[in-house]
């Protein structure tokens, strides 16, 4: 039986319209993670097309919130998803594992990606986290990810 092609899109809408609440949530509740390593993740195992550009849209919703440089998420997944992931895919075979280390990799590379931009071109970038955070957003996207994926 084929699913009903007006409930899927409506359940996109839905799905779109929770992320702008939660993303903006996030920016203003300093304890809800961003969702960043988990969106990195959920790219990697190559979803549907539906999909697919509804993680792209979040991630640029993430990148506009923290006022980053137009296209550097984008550009980090890319980096990741097809040049670092399948590496570490090939070394540990330990799913967990490879979550917690794609979810730390998202955010501590992209906090380096992002300093890395701003003493280039002595811009700021609006990634203004410490370590503490960004290991507790590791943290709690880390325990998402094993009871989600």
């Amino acid at each position: 039986m084929q699913r009903d092609s007006t409930n899927q899109t409506a359940f996109i809408i839905i799905i779109a319209i929770l992320a702008v609440i939660y993303e903006s949530l996030s920016t203003i509740y300093s304890f809800l993670p961003p969702l960043f390593g988990l969106t990195i993740l959920a790219l990697f195992y190559r979803p549907k097309e539906s999909t697919f550009y509804l993680l792209l849209f979040y991630l640029l919703l993430f990148e506009s919130d923290h006022m980053l440089i137009t296209l550097s998420t984008l550009l980090f997944a890319w980096i990741i998803i097809k040049i670092i992931m399948p590496f570490i895919e090939e070394i540990i075979a330990c799913k967990i594992c490879l979550h917690t280390i794609s979810i730390a990799l998202s955010y501590f590379g992209f906090f380096m990606l992002s300093s890395l931009f701003s003493f280039i071109w002595g811009i700021n970038t609006g990634m203004h986290y410490d370590y503490l955070a960004l290991l507790y957003f590791v943290v709690v996207e880390t325990l998402f990810s094993v009871i989600l994926l």
